[in-house]
């Protein structure tokens, strides 16, 4: 009896700390128009070894952003530091660490000393139809001050279909009416 009333204690202790945690707020990229604004980094991470959630995107508790396509597609991010210098990010799609194709991101951006302001951009980034969950990182910090970065998810792109292949569906149906041709002149 002892033992059901810890159990049940211990349920209703759990019940009520995850009935008392505040949800993390999930930001929505509007696939027509793209997201933009700003995100808020811990003042307290100093250093530039270490992978830290930003805390917040324009406003909203959370380092998350979602997107749904109807169709395969393309979308670009730019993130900078906007505030003192040695801010640097990452981009995570769906779990997984892109690298930036292009922008300011050497080790002149990063942590305490920085001479320059880090600007990563991702372009063509590649999303399949359905749901998608982006997670923007803070790896680099300088000198214990909470600062406001700017960052843009553009509207996603239809992926265009390759111009050779409406030519390669015509020749590969060309060679099948000519299989059955000979086929049926054979018979």
């Amino acid at each position: 009896m002892f033992e059901k009333l810890k159990v049940g204690a211990l349920v209703i202790a759990a019940t009520a700390l995850f009935a008392i945690t505040p949800a993390k707020a999930v930001s929505v990229i509007d696939p027509n128009s793209g997201l933009s604004g700003s995100v808020t980094i811990d003042p307290s991470m100093i250093g530039a070894a270490f992978f830290d959630p930003v805390d917040f995107i324009n406003g909203d508790a959370g380092h998350t952003a979602t997107i749904n396509v109807a169709t395969a597609s393309l979308i670009d991010f730019q993130i900078q530091d906007m505030g003192q210098l040695g801010d640097a990010f990452a981009l995570q799609l769906d779990g997984f660490t892109l690298a930036p194709t292009s922008g300011n991101t050497g080790a002149n951006t990063r942590g305490p000393g920085a001479t320059s302001h880090f600007n990563g951009i991702w372009n063509n980034i590649f999303l399949s139809a359905g749901s998608h969950t982006f997670g923007i990182f803070h790896t680099a910090g300088c000198c214990n001050v909470a600062t406001l970065n700017s960052f843009e998810f553009s509207a996603a792109r239809v992926v265009p279909l390759p111009a050779a292949l409406p030519f390669l569906a015509g020749g590969i149906g060309f060679l099948g009416l000519m299989g059955w041709r000979r086929k049926r002149t054979a018979a």
